[in-house]
């Protein structure tokens, strides 16, 4: 399993050291770019890739590229050289570039998620020691940037499946965009699947022809087993000219003396790294392009407490009762990029990681829509059997359409459920961007979610181009459910950025943000502090951009983007947003009626646009037939 790599340390006053004596001659008071996330949070994406936070501009990477679920084991995730590297950046008061995005955020605004999760930290739930950042930061830091601590944070992403196509998404994120003919065309997947595996060998127990076995037991045996005879090793090789995407091993324990784990090589370069158990490991593997020589070694470590000298002088006896290696198809390549989403193995995957850390304190599910998946199901379920869901709070990001008394009899289990529904727009502007949401039906499940008692319930908005002008109707939404709000301000794709507008725009979305901010003041019932800071701080990012010239070239991408899903669609933008419109005709701005991908691809008529096509194919079939009579003399 993924987990084991970080379990065989001690652990201290809540959480585990790597050095012997604190760093105390690190010194945190000039430091402007500290942050407790690559401390706390571990994100793992649909491809199986892990991010120390959602708003890091890059993934966690070693020397060979980023690093996976599929192909490294949690201590070499969450040690991985790029995170290591923030972590010893940080604590020498220096700005990680993978943070960019809080710090030009500060810059503008003098707010930030960093500055955020730094404050909420203090007293939150995932700090039960009360420890500054820093100072929590200086007891499990090695100098190398290595922590200790196990990631007390989980955000796990387990496929795209959702059943909305929302404008601002991508296929990455939403299957319905995947299968969208127009929208897919605009902003296609970053990686395909990878092909099932075409051809299996069996390596043991039976031994192959062409194959090196280096102390297995010898080929005609009855029983092949690892004799480590003091190297505390075995290993197996052969030379392949085709892709390798899977390794499975079963082998059997004749002690418990020893930790097993298998590393598999190929070439000059490690794919991947697993712990050995009892029963079946699978480790799925990255797309690669070289070929060659590979090398599975298996290798015993002693697990804490045992004799070293006892340990070798009489090395440890395993089984081995499994080993076969999948390949690609013969002659076949895995794409660039590939992604293989890991939601076959989420919920296992998943309980791995929270059961492994005794100190588990927040885990949240993303999807796609993660109530379409019967793995976010499982993960509850078993927590709930466990009697672990009462020690956890689960944070839930969804869109709304799925919530069932099923889901609610679930979510009451859980020490506290942080649900935010993902919500760019009210009434028919929601249902414009959000495309196949209602939302009635939407507004009403949020009623249930916030009737929960141990629920506490947000909206997340995306601002973009579409609905830069409708915070104040969201803000006065949330403050009738008494829903928290946080937004994201879109960058990608930038033809959606409110920045390519023209700066009149951005000008008059700051005022209207200034007035709206007045309004609530002078307000009983809208004026709750947090509002009034919510709308502060989006007037201040908007104050940041207002100043800044429109990009045409890529207002006229955003023309032609809208034009192609309103056709395919059957909606329309100048009736959804007229005043919009209005603006930005008078700044110039000619929506003409171009489409790009729409004119090569066929699409599904809505029930309206059909009729009218089925009454004109009627009325020229009647015109056919009155003409030669009218001319008649």
């Amino acid at each position: 399993m993924i987990v084991q790599g970080l379990l065989s340390r001690g652990m201290g006053r809540g959480y585990l050291h790597l050095d012997e004596s604190p760093n105390t001659d690190l010194d945190f008071s000039s430091s402007n770019g500290f942050c407790i996330r690559p401390w706390q949070q571990l994100g793992i994406l649909p491809s199986g890739k892990a991010r120390f936070c959602c708003l890091a501009s890059r993934l966690i990477r070693d020397e060979a590229g980023p690093v996976s679920i599929h192909s490294h084991s949690l201590d070499d995730i969450w040690n991985g050289d790029s995170i290591k590297a923030v972590r010893r950046m940080m604590m020498a008061g220096e700005r990680a570039p993978e943070c960019t995005g809080c710090y030009k955020a500060e810059e503008r605004t003098g707010h930030s998620s960093r500055l955020q999760i730094n404050k909420d930290f203090v007293g939150g739930f995932l700090n039960p020691t009360r420890d500054a950042p820093a100072e929590f930061a200086r007891h499990v830091t090695g100098s190398d940037g290595s922590c200790s601590a196990l990631p007390v944070d989980l955000d796990l992403e387990m496929n795209n499946t959702c059943n909305l196509a929302c404008r601002m998404c991508s296929p990455d994120y939403s299957s319905k965009i995947e299968a969208d003919a127009v929208q897919s065309k605009w902003r296609p997947r970053t990686a395909t699947a990878l092909k099932e595996q075409a051809t299996t060998w069996e390596l043991l127990p039976s031994l192959a022809s062409g194959v090196r076995y280096v102390d297995f037991g010898k080929q005609g045996t009855d029983e092949v087993g690892v004799y480590c005879s003091g190297k505390h090793w075995a290993r197996v090789a052969f030379n392949t000219d085709r892709a390798i995407l899977s390794l499975r091993m079963r082998g059997v324990f004749e002690e418990s003396r020893a930790t097993w784990k298998v590393h598999l090589k190929l070439g000059d370069r490690y794919l991947a790294t697993s712990l050995l158990s009892n029963k079946v490991t699978r480790i799925d593997l990255p797309q690669h392009d070289i070929t060659g020589e590979c090398r599975i070694v298996i290798r015993a470590y002693p697990k804490p407490g045992i004799d070293q000298a006892s340990f070798h002088t009489d090395p440890p006896t395993f089984r081995c009762h499994l080993l076969q290696v999948g390949f690609n198809e013969a002659g076949a390549r895995t794409s660039s990029g590939a992604l293989r989403s890991w939601a076959g193995k989420g919920a296992e995957r998943a309980l791995d990681l929270v059961n492994a850390n005794p100190n588990i304190r927040r885990l949240q599910l993303m999807g796609g829509e993660p109530l379409l998946l019967n793995e976010t199901m499982e993960i509850l379920d078993r927590l709930i059997e466990r009697d672990q869901a009462g020690q956890v709070v689960l944070s839930l990001v969804t869109n709304g359409t799925m919530w069932s008394s099923a889901v609610e009899e679930r979510i009451r289990k859980f020490k506290t459920a942080i649900i935010t529904v993902s919500m760019d727009g009210v009434e028919d502007k929601f249902e414009y961007i959000r495309h196949g949401a209602k939302w009635t039906e939407v507004a009403a499940n949020i009623g249930r979610m916030a009737a929960l008692p141990n629920a506490r319930v947000g909206i997340g908005p995306t601002i973009q181009i579409y609905n830069f002008r409708q915070l104040p109707e969201m803000v006065r939404f949330a403050a009738a459910e008494s829903l928290s709000i946080r937004s994201t301000w879109l960058t990608h794709p930038r033809y959606l950025s409110v920045e390519i507008l023209p700066s009149s725009l951005k000008q008059a979305m700051f005022e209207e943000l200034c007035a709206f901010k007045e309004e609530l003041d002078a307000s009983p019932n809208g004026g709750s502090a947090r509002y009034q800071e919510f709308v502060r701080n989006t007037a201040m990012e908007a104050a940041a951009i207002m100043n800044g010239e429109g990009d045409k070239s890529a207002l006229n991408e955003f023309i032609l983007y809208t034009n192609d899903l309103d056709k395919s669609r059957g909606q329309e933008f100048k009736a959804t947003f007229p005043e919009l419109y209005s603006q930005l005709a008078g700044e110039g701005v000619r929506w003409h009626t171009k489409t790009r991908h729409l004119n090569s691809t066929p699409v599904a008529l809505d029930a309206h646009s059909s009729a009218l096509r089925d009454l004109a194919a009627k009325g020229l079939r009647w015109l056919r037939i009155l003409l030669p009579a009218l001319s008649r003399p």
